[in-house]
């Protein structure tokens, strides 16, 4: 049996609110949402396409301007790569990030590759791929704010929340960045 509280109880009854799960997709909000990844996935793809080769002349530039022939190399290798595999590494991109957002939509948590129940060091190149990644989806956050506020608003309302963290939005910047980093990671480059 269940008691009632009193108004001015300061005694709150738990089993009164919902459990803050996430609730299943419906068929058409996943529909929309797929719809929506489509659009995002294949206009990034397409300015990618176009930035290719912006891309390979600043990879240049910055080789002539490294004092270092390690650093040089790095960059020449890189630029090798975006002109010789560019497509490959477009579409590993896509399949992660297609990937990550099944995942997101089946309500499966990305994993971490295990469990981190203990504190650790963390090393300095994982430190700087983190670093990358933050300032890549900071960068995008920053000019397009206005936009991806309300994107994340009617992602938020399109999944039943009352509101979405800005890194769990599944068509916003994180997202992006996660899944080409995870696209070059699955192509095995240096």
């Amino acid at each position: 049996m269940e008691r009632e509280m009193p108004d001015n109880s300061v005694v709150v009854n738990l089993n009164q609110f919902e459990r803050s799960r996430r609730a299943q997709v419906s068929a058409e909000t996943l529909s929309i949402l797929h719809g929506c990844r489509d659009l995002l996935i294949e206009g990034a793809t397409r300015v990618l396409t176009r930035q290719t080769e912006a891309m390979e002349n600043t990879l240049l530039a910055m080789a002539d301007r490294s004092p270092l022939l390690e650093t040089r190399n790095t960059y020449y290798g890189a630029q090798g790569i975006l002109s010789k595999r560019a497509n490959e590494l477009l579409s590993a991109c896509k399949d992660a990030y297609c990937q990550d957002f099944s995942d997101f939509a089946h309500n499966r948590e990305k994993t971490a590759g295990g469990e981190l129940l203990e504190l650790s060091l963390v090393d300095d190149h994982d430190f700087e791929i983190t670093l990358a990644v933050d300032k890549a989806t900071s960068r995008l956050r920053y000019n397009c704010a206005e936009e991806l506020v309300a994107l994340d608003a009617r992602i938020a309302h399109l999944l039943g929340r009352t509101d979405l963290a800005e890194n769990d939005n599944p068509l916003g910047p994180r997202a992006l960045c996660d899944a080409m980093l995870d696209g070059i990671t699955h192509m095995q480059l240096e």
